[in-house]
């Protein structure tokens, strides 16, 4: 599966996807948006891929390419009652507002999240240094939760995300869909996955 904004793809992940994800992750672009900036160790990452991704499929995590490296990851996890947690991470984001980027992946997954799995709400833990990321999560409509040492907590309902104008643009602009794809599709995409 796969979900379609414009000319950009949220690709599902597989087994195939776990080094990319590994690089991609520990990037220090990415790492200064974490609480933890450490680079996570390879075993820990393969439990992890392991527990969240493949055994229990408790994470809905998509890869973003461009050409054939990796250079996003968008998530939905802890899906539980009608909420899940939202999280993105883009190497070098600064850079990609530029070019939509990042639109497009929170248009992608609102999209997957509450038109697909027919979420009630979201919310997103960001960590409190990352004031890009919180003014972004104010300008989709998220609202403050609460604060505490490490996050700002934010939550988005469906009501606000099917009614703000942004997202009506956005959903008009870039025309998300969630596509099945086939095993042929995915071995001759020439992506490293």
């Amino acid at each position: 599966m796969k979900i379609v904004v414009g000319d950009t793809e949220l690709v599902e992940f597989k087994q195939a996807h776990t080094d990319a994800l590994f690089k991609l992750v520990n990037d220090s672009s990415i790492r200064q948006g974490m609480r933890n900036k450490q680079n996570i160790p390879y075993q820990d990452h393969l439990k992890w891929v392991s527990k969240n991704l493949l055994a229990n499929k408790t994470t809905h995590l998509f890869m973003t390419y461009q050409d054939v490296h990796p250079i996003a990851v968008t998530l939905l996890k802890n899906l539980n009652n009608g909420s899940g947690e939202l999280g993105i991470m883009v190497k070098d984001a600064r850079q990609s507002r530029n070019s939509l980027l990042v639109s497009k992946l929170i248009c992608g997954i609102l999209h997957y999240a509450y038109k697909d799995l027919k979420l009630d709400s979201l919310v997103m833990n960001i960590i409190l240094d990352n004031k890009d990321s919180y003014n972004l999560a104010r300008k989709i409509g998220a609202v403050d939760q609460y604060q505490n040492d490490t996050y700002l907590n934010f939550k988005l309902t469906k009501e606000k995300y099917l009614f703000l104008y942004l997202h009506q643009a956005m959903n008009r602009r870039f025309q998300p869909m969630v596509v099945q794809t086939t095993v042929k599709e995915i071995a001759g995409s020439g992506l490293e996955c």
